[in-house]
């Protein structure tokens, strides 16, 4: 009868009361609940996102339109806005943290550096697209281009200026028909730089004169 007793006995701590959220290392249903959180939660911010940027854009795009460019002398310089300055080094510096923790993490479990090759690849595709400050002086323009070497364009060699429809930027051709200069709306004081190339070009000749700058 003790024996028969002993071995119908329930195990060992099975009457230690549970946490809610835990059985005992057989599943973890609250793991799973705070993952579907965290799912929840980045789809919240596709919408967010798709609906939010636009408005910064157009705010930025605003208030680069309404900034004063940076004079030294009879030089003016027309360089980013501060709000897409901001932006786009606060996007490198998450990218760059992100691309480290990675290839810690890669490393650690001797995973593939795929991931490493793709943050590399849209950090170097934003500093490619990001719009280059441009320089007017007494002698022409000039406009850096990363990774190229400077652009320089005397002021005789200035041909036409034309507006660009999809952007919104102005374009300036030299006379042998190559761009002297691509200013971007989002760098400060278009009305400025075109307004100087007016009045410091000769014979230039502006293709949207019919849509006033």
């Amino acid at each position: 009868m003790r024996a028969s007793r002993w071995y119908n006995h329930e195990p060992w701590g099975s009457d230690i009361p549970v946490r809610p959220g835990c059985d005992g290392g057989r599943g973890r249903p609250r793991d799973k609940e705070l993952t579907g959180v965290r799912l929840v939660c980045l789809g919240m911010l596709i919408p967010i996102s798709a609906l939010g940027l636009p408005i910064v854009f157009w705010l930025i795009k605003r208030s680069a339109r309404e900034a004063e460019p940076v004079r030294n002398g009879a030089s003016f310089e027309f360089v980013l806005g501060r709000g897409l300055f901001l932006l786009l080094r606060l996007v490198e510096l998450l990218l760059v943290a992100f691309t480290v923790m990675v290839f810690v993490a890669v490393v650690s479990t001797g995973g593939s550096l795929f991931a490493v090759l793709i943050a590399l690849v849209v950090l170097a595709a934003i500093l490619l697209a990001t719009p280059r400050s441009v320089v007017v002086d007494d002698d022409g323009l000039r406009q850096s281009r990363w990774p190229l070497a400077e652009r320089q364009t005397q002021w005789n060699e200035i041909a036409t200026v034309s507006r660009d429809a999809r952007i919104g930027g102005t374009l300036v051709w030299s006379t042998n028909r190559n761009l002297a200069a691509v200013f971007s709306p989002q760098l400060i004081g278009q009305q400025q730089f075109e307004k100087e190339i007016r009045a410091r070009a000769q014979n230039v000749v502006f293709e949207c004169d019919s849509d006033p700058l």
